[in-house]
């Protein structure tokens, strides 16, 4: 596996994540902050009920360390927040 960064391997190596015994296919949405429609910063409580309007719903644990690891040649500075 390719380096990855400090946080990254924090949350790999420490961080107890739920591994579901069963496969499942998730869609992810891109969405950049100018898409939320908020004006300035928001909570992530705004976030999570802006999300939940739009008929979207939270990650399960796994998904940010999946798609890490699937993310094998993902730039240095190209980051993600997942809702999780």
């Amino acid at each position: 596996m390719e380096d990855i960064s400090g946080w990254a391997d924090w949350m790999l190596v420490r961080v107890d994540i739920p591994c579901s015994a069963e496969n499942k296919e998730i869609s992810l949405i891109l969405r950049l902050d100018k898409h939320w429609g908020f004006t300035g910063v928001a909570s992530t409580s705004k976030i999570y009920a802006r999300a939940h309007l739009l008929g979207l719903d939270i990650c399960p644990a796994e998904v940010g360390p999946t798609l890490r690891l699937q993310y094998l040649n993902q730039p240095a500075n190209d980051h993600f927040q997942l809702t999780m």
